[in-house]
């Protein structure tokens, strides 16, 4: 039957076919306006939901309300055959329907559309029976057959050589085309298996392979380890995984670390048991950044630094670390701090007097420099480190030290890396101002008065005798010692400098500026304090030697390093050789972590930790108990080497404060005692009231 072979008017069905807007496939009627089938036509039901409802007077209505806009009349669009009503299963006609050209009926379109998409990238092949078509007894087989030739074994036949002829290897641009599809599909599946096998590694490597030798703690994240579960509170976070978790645990931040928090498994091993945990975590990723290697005396573990920290003990007692002189210098700009708050108009900001003061103290003991005491280099130097510092702590940082690949990505995280890197260069710059300072006033046979002075006096002795790089140093980094012939190189000293300067001052003034805040918080000790350097020592110069006089002074001292806490997190160790911790087989090479401020605070150590009371360090006789569980310093071979010098510095400077001045809050209500957590653990910054002792009243300050 030919295209044009069409239903006569006597068909029963006629009326309604002729209906249909299919290319008006009747013979001479093609050219007439089909009539529309009335809803009496007993095929009404079933033609209806085609093409939108183009029945009768249904259609005109729909149109107006669909496609007629107040302002212009719009085109009408074609219908979206996916979303017409179609006829159900119960419909005399489904079977007559579901057959036509594109199957336009339930669950039968859905499944014929994913065919034809197959169709275009693999060989048609038609399965005999797979569509349900009309039989030549059905009533409608002679109308509907008119169609494109789409009923029974005719179509299954004419498809069936149609995608033969589509896909069949005589077309040269379709078998290019197909070989294509393969090799793509090869390659991404070859893709997904080496993600998973890379994925797999990872996990085994540093989660499960290392999660049997360590000691139980939080479960980690993949790559993030513990990290989503701080906050800027490490202390606390610590201390609560300390009661889960026992006296030794694993935190991954997001590398496994040993976490010791009890004082006695730290006593019996890090400090009896020292050389197995003499080593250090190194950041290797923040240490080429700021000075290309490891260099310095915070990071390094290897016999390098074992050389230098003997040299720096040696060197300071050649400076005058213990000397009375110093001592002096430092009461003299606490009593030049106290003059300046006595001077105020009542209220100040204690932080930036005591920076100066300290800031010129360690300043004068690294480079041999005095500067006055308003210096702007001084203050500028002390900025870039407020920048940078933060910036050092951050938790990128951490990932990058993991995956060292970021620091080519830094434009992802917001150029983070290479501002670091600016501020980084920029405090070497001042470094080196300062050593260029004190080499013109070096001479290499008198007593050194600096620190610089003395590490210029052994470079210059190590040239003369042509002493080269020791032969034995243990150390897999690649980069530390890159175009150097000596340990006293200048990179060395600029480090070196860079560390005791910081050491020295970030922990004196975060211990001052707290001490002054508990004494503003609870005014009871600030008027015992008062009475007892009035009875013992009235108004003569404070000596650190006066400390064993003074023990109430020495008890609120102690309370404040318990509770003050200046780093969040020590610096981290790592275990020179296996070793074992209570009963923990400790692999050589792990991270350690003694982080004393677990201890400071375990309600187990301390009744009531979180409370400030000096008087728990005091005996029923009145004398200073001096406790061995309070370390602000560390303990072991890698305490801080400047302990004696903070120690003397926050003693002297604090008596003198609290002989010449008394505090009281800005306001009524004293400021709360809040920490900012970075690189350090520092309160908040704060203003009191001071007043000069001698007057008991407000100096230029309005009631």
């Amino acid at each position: 039957m030919s295209k044009e072979e069409v239903a006569d008017s006597s068909d029963p069905n006629y009326q309604t076919l002729a209906a249909c807007p299919r290319k008006n496939v009747f013979g001479r009627d093609k050219k007439v306006i089909a009539p529309m089938a009335a809803a009496h036509d007993p095929n009404y039901q079933t033609m209806a939901p085609l093409q939108g409802n183009v029945f009768g007077e249904d259609k005109a209505r729909r149109n107006n309300e669909r496609y007629y806009s107040g302002k212009k009349y719009m085109k009408p669009r074609p219908p979206n055959l996916s979303k017409t009503v179609i006829v159900p299963t119960h419909d005399p006609n489904y079977a007559t329907m579901a057959a036509m050209d594109k199957n336009v009926f339930g669950s039968d379109k859905r499944k014929k559309k994913k065919e034809k998409k197959k169709m275009q990238y693999a060989k048609v092949t038609i399965v005999p029976g797979s569509e349900a078509v009309v039989g030549a007894n059905e009533p409608n087989y002679q109308t509907l057959a008119a169609v494109d030739n789409v009923f029974g074994a005719d179509k299954q036949k004419k498809r069936r050589q149609r995608g033969i002829r589509r896909c069949s290897g005589t077309n040269p641009q379709t078998i290019e085309i197909q070989a294509e599809v393969q090799q793509m599909l090869c390659d991404a599946s070859t893709m997904y298996l080496v993600i998973l096998l890379v994925v797999a590694a990872f996990v085994y490597y540093f989660f499960i392979n290392r999660i049997l030798g360590l000691p139980p703690g939080p479960p980690p994240l993949p790559i993030v380890g513990n990290m989503m579960s701080f906050d800027w509170e490490l202390d606390k976070v610590l201390l609560d995984w300390k009661s889960r978790y026992g006296r030794i645990f694993t935190v991954w931040l997001p590398l496994p670390m040993v976490v010791i928090g009890d004082h006695k498994v730290l006593q019996e091993h890090v400090v009896k048991n020292g050389n197995n945990f003499i080593d250090r975590k190194n950041p290797e990723q923040l240490m080429d950044l700021w000075c290309g290697g490891l260099y310095g005396l915070a990071f390094e573990d290897n016999d390098m630094v074992r050389e230098q920290r003997k040299f720096v003990l040696k060197v300071f007692h050649e400076i005058g670390f213990y000397s009375p002189a110093l001592e002096d210098t430092v009461h003299n700009y606490a009593v030049e701090v106290g003059t300046r708050w006595g001077k105020s108009s009542g209220v100040v900001d204690v932080t930036e007097n005591i920076e100066k003061a300290i800031g010129n103290v360690v300043w004068k003991l690294t480079f041999g420099i005095d500067l006055d005491f308003d210096n702007e280099l001084l203050l500028k130097y002390r900025k870039l480190q407020v920048d940078f510092l933060p910036l050092m702590a951050g938790p990128l940082m951490m990932f990058v030290e993991l995956f060292p690949l970021l620091r080519k990505f830094d434009f992802i995280f917001g150029n983070h890396i290479r501002r670091l890197r600016h501020l980084l260069q920029e405090n070497n710059r001042i470094v080196d101002e300062a050593i260029a300072i004190a080499k013109k006033d070096f001479y290499p046979d008198d007593t050194p008065r600096s620190f610089v002075e003395a590490f210029l006096r052994e470079m210059k002795k190590n040239e003369e005798m042509g002493k080269p790089m020791g032969k034995n140093l243990k150390t897999k980094k690649r980069f530390i010692f890159k175009n150097v012939k000596s340990n006293f190189n200048y990179r060395q000293m600029q480090a070196s400098s860079v560390n005791i300067w910081g050491a020295g001052f970030e922990t004196t003034v975060g211990f001052l500026r707290m001490a002054i805040l508990e004494m503003i918080n609870y005014p009871e000790t600030q008027r015992k304090l008062q009475k007892e350097i009035d009875e013992v020592i009235g108004e003569r110069r404070i000596r650190y030697k006066d400390e064993k006089q003074l023990p109430y002074m020495c008890a609120f001292i102690q309370e404040v390093h318990r509770l003050g806490n200046v780093l969040p997190i020590n610096f981290l160790r790592a275990t020179s050789q296996d070793t074992e911790i209570e009963g923990q087989q400790i692999a050589a090479g792990t991270t350690i972590l003694p982080q004393f401020s677990i201890v400071h605070g375990d309600p187990n150590e301390f009744e009531r930790p979180d409370y400030f009371c000096p008087e728990r360090h005091i005996d029923e006789q009145g004398k200073f108990i001096k406790d061995p569980r309070i370390n602000p310093f560390s303990v072991g071979k890698r305490a801080c080497l400047g302990e004696h010098l903070a120690r003397m510095e926050i003693f002297v400077m604090f008596a003198t404060f609290v002989q010449l001045c008394h505090f009281t809050p800005e306001d009524k209500v004293p400021p709360p005692v809040e920490f900012n957590y970075g690189f350090t653990r520092a309160v908040k910054d704060f203003s009191v009231r001071v007043y000069p002792r001698v007057h008991q009243e407000p100096i230029n300050s309005a009631n």
